[in-house]
């Protein structure tokens, strides 16, 4: 019952869902969806895994745990064994048996440890109190076991292995596998950082910097992912981020130290000198290294300096001391403020540069490609010239005079109303303008049902397909899908011309719209155009689903032609708004947002927590393919289940 209460809070495609909770013939039980395919315990025991085929797992689970940790549940017994993997490459986190809910329910007793040793962060080991981090340092163990091939701890006893997590460092990446590279290796040592507050601070955060670090960028390592625990009382200098700032510090000592050395006529100065030239010379030498050696940078130059304090007499020494430790106190914090200062403004402008970039390719193509031509202003006719009228005849004349000549409006669509876009050939039904109640009291992210008002749009009748695409591509306005984080693109099978195009991210949704003529619906319109005004749980209606009306997991294994499943018509004609692919919208997804959306043409969010995405998909469960249910996932994701359509006013 625990678990089920903990599970049936979340939904998302990476968690196995629970469909039913109940007692019978005495015995509790748990209806939970069947995942076809193994466990990624199952899938280590053949060989670790490469930094690339390590990243789709990373990107689902920490989507999953953010999902779970954004509803106050935290999982606590994540490890490979509670990963499950389909046949495409999908991860689906389970077993929420440990869950503890943010309500404060404790689930521990005396002399029983709940959980998995290797797993379980320093705080949960030391039965400490645990919050949401525990869960991304045991991701943090996952991916150090994917890319080594074991866990960084491992005793002969759980107590043994206990003691060992709480308080000695992991072994270096390197050592075990020298594949891994010291940008990877420093992501893997963040993420078991001690200290909940110098770990990765959600699965987001986890995965962008993982991403990142295989294109060589590197985070900082925290001083408590490299020194043991036990080693708390001895002084720990922070490591600078940047060799540059390490060089600056290097300069200052070595430059006190020269000048003292100019002003020093002791005995020793000769020996001084050569002491403090081989310390700096090491010193300089190890700048070249890794974090730890320019740690030793730091310690081998203040090493230079001191040795000529000495050379001096003790008085004067003393003083000298005291001024190079303020030196580098103060050099020391400047260049790490500095240091983050340029982390957290290189990392906004990265995420502000992609954006940017896909809005600008999304303005010049529809620049280059205009949909519609306007039509000129009506210009009127030069005034009519003054004639003096004839002077009246003795019979006068009665001369009709002609009715103008009226140029017929075109008629005003109607619902369900079909046209043809140019661009791409896809079929647009008409979406009338009107009120309806979006959401429903399923709880979660679909409550409250709220009323909203929409104007009138024309949404594609299908998903966006494969030759549709192919033609943006040869435009050179759409980039081909080529890699794909889950799954493989169908973009060049022949036989999958008239499927819908997969493999594509948020981004190039945009830019295909765009191209078009239009652009992504936003989730207002989206649900209108499934569901119309009647509240439809389905867009047939509200009986379940079959392999008539929609492409779920019951109909076999991967998406079908659009339209194929004409029975699922919407109440304006539009097909395949439930199975097939998850189809992109234009809002981010925002918590509480339901519950303040403007009553008017809602947009969601100015930003949040990923893109909404509505439909479900060929690998979906029934309860996932229903009008109302939101899922939301990072803009820069990519699945062999997950496409798009688009709308015009």
């Amino acid at each position: 019952q625990r678990e089920a209460r903990a599970a049936a809070k979340l939904n998302h495609p990476s968690i196995v869902a629970i469909y039913d909770v109940g007692v019978y013939g005495g015995t509790h039980y748990i209806a939970m969806e069947y995942v076809e395919g193994s466990s990624l315990q199952e899938r280590l025991a053949g060989g670790r895994l490469s930094p690339t085929e390590a990243r789709p797992i990373l990107d689902q689970v920490a989507g999953a745990l953010d999902h779970a940790h954004n509803r106050g549940v935290v999982h606590r017994d994540i490890k490979p064994g509670n990963i499950l993997l389909t046949a495409d490459g999908v991860a689906k986190v389970t077993d929420f048996g440990i869950a503890r809910a943010a309500d404060g329910t404790q689930l521990t007793r005396t002399g029983v440890i709940l959980g998995t040793p290797e797993y379980m962060a320093p705080e949960q080991a030391a039965g400490g109190v645990v919050d949401y981090r525990v869960d991304l340092y045991a991701l943090g163990v996952v991916l150090y076991q994917m890319l080594t091939g074991q866990a960084p701890f491992r005793g002969t006893t759980p107590h043994a292995t206990l003691h060992a997590v709480i308080y000695e460092s992991p072994r270096p990446p390197r050592q075990v596998n020298p594949e891994v590279s010291r940008a990877v290796e420093a992501v893997l040592l963040k993420a078991l950082a001690k200290a909940p507050e110098e770990r990765f601070q959600s699965g987001r955060e986890m995965a962008r910097a993982y991403r990142r670090s295989l294109l060589g960028e590197r985070v900082r390592v925290p001083s408590s992912a490299r020194e043991p625990a036990r080693a708390k009382g001895r002084d720990r200098r922070p490591v600078l981020p940047l060799v540059g700032s390490i060089v600056l510090v290097a300069l200052l000592l070595v430059g006190v130290a020269g000048w003292l050395l100019l002003s020093s006529g002791g005995d020793g100065e000769a020996e001084a000198t050569a002491e403090a030239q081989s310390a700096t010379g090491t010193a300089l030498a190890l700048l070249e290294g890794n974090s730890r050696a320019t740690a030793e940078a730091l310690q081998a130059t203040q090493s230079a300096a001191e040795m000529t304090a000495k050379a001096m007499d003790p008085e004067s020494a003393t003083g000298t001391a005291a001024a190079l430790e303020a030196v580098r106190e103060t050099a020391t914090a400047q260049a790490v403020r500095g240091a983050t200062r340029t982390a957290v403004a290189a990392e906004t402008a990265i995420d502000a540069a992609v954006r940017e970039t896909a809005e600008a390719m999304a303005t010049q193509t529809a620049a280059a490609h205009p949909t519609e031509t306007a039509t000129p202003p009506f210009t009127p006719t030069s005034p009519p010239t003054s004639t003096p009228k004839p002077a009246p005849t003795a019979v006068p004349t009665s001369t009709p005079v002609p009715e103008p000549t009226k140029t017929p409006r075109p008629p005003k669509p109607s619902a369900g109303d079909v046209k043809t876009r140019g661009s791409d050939g896809m079929k647009m039904v008409y979406v009338p303008a009107g009120e309806f109640v979006m959401g429903s009291d399923a709880g979660g992210r679909e409550s409250p049902k709220h009323k909203v008002y929409v104007d009138a749009f024309w949404i594609d009748r299908t998903e966006v397909t494969n030759d549709q695409y192919r033609k943006c591509v040869q435009a050179g306005s759409c980039q081909a899908p080529g890699g794909c984080w889950v799954g493989t693109p169908t973009f060049n099978d022949a036989g999958k011309g008239n499927h819908p195009v997969v493999c594509v991210n948020w981004y190039s949704a945009q830019a295909y719209c765009n191209w078009a003529g239009g652009r992504l619906p936003t989730e207002a319109e989206w649900e209108r155009a499934a569901r119309g005004t009647q509240e439809r749980t389905y867009p047939w209606g509200n009986g379940g689903p079959d392999c008539g009306r929609a492409q779920y997991n019951a109909c076999g294994a991967h998406t079908v032609a659009v339209g194929s499943k004409g029975a699922g018509a919407s109440p304006y004609g539009a097909l395949d708004m439930a199975g097939n692919v998850w189809e992109w919208t234009r809002d981010w997804y925002g918590d509480g947002y339901y519950g303040n959306s403007p009553p008017n043409n809602p947009t969601g969010p100015a930003s949040g927590d990923g893109k909404l995405m509505r439909g479900g998909s060929w690998d979906a469960g029934p309860n996932e393919i229903r009008a109302t249910f939101r899922n939301a996932i990072q803009p820069d994701f990519s699945g062999n289940d997950v496409g798009f359509r688009c709308v015009q006013k």
